[in-house]
């Protein structure tokens, strides 16, 4: 430890020390922004890291009779396919698509996740947008299927 000549320690050695190095995370740029609603960046941020209480997750410490998506009602609710282009969902992509004038926007979610990380990238007011309405439309997706889920209740796209 580095001590100064009246033996009082450098105070950024010391905190060098303590601080943990944390994992730099290669959707922080996306999650991230001065720019998005927190409520939007706090499910945006359980999102990238899995921790939604989606069906497939709630199934391995409790029995769920039925682990149908809310959104589509047919396959089996997990993260993939939540956020994927079907039915509900597929309707906010589109539109999240049409308003940022992109000529193609991929389906599977993986990829999906690939697409918006690269156009979240940078400071201009174009990523900026992209990263607002990316949150947006994931915070929609998950909103209206805790809609479904607890007030049985079946929104309109209009209505998100």
């Amino acid at each position: 430890m580095e001590r100064r000549g009246n033996g009082k320690m450098l105070s950024i050695k010391v905190w060098n020390i303590i601080q943990e190095k944390e994992q730099i995370v290669y959707w922080a740029n996306l999650v991230w922004s001065s720019k998005v609603i927190p409520r939007h960046q706090f499910i945006i941020w359980l999102v990238f890291r899995e921790r939604l209480n989606t069906r497939d997750h709630v199934k391995k410490y409790m029995e769920i009779p039925d682990l149908r998506c809310l959104l589509c009602e047919w396959n089996e609710e997990t993260y993939d396919h939540l956020f994927e282009n079907h039915s509900f969902a597929s309707k906010l992509w589109n539109t999240f698509v049409k308003n940022m004038e992109m000529t193609r926007f991929p389906g599977d979610w993986k990829e999906i996740k690939e697409v918006a990380m690269k156009k979240a990238k940078g400071t201009k007011i174009k990523s900026k947008i992209f990263k607002c309405g990316f949150d947006s439309t994931v915070y929609n997706i998950w909103r209206e299927r805790n809609a479904r889920a607890f007030s049985r209740n079946r929104r309109s796209l209009e209505q998100t």
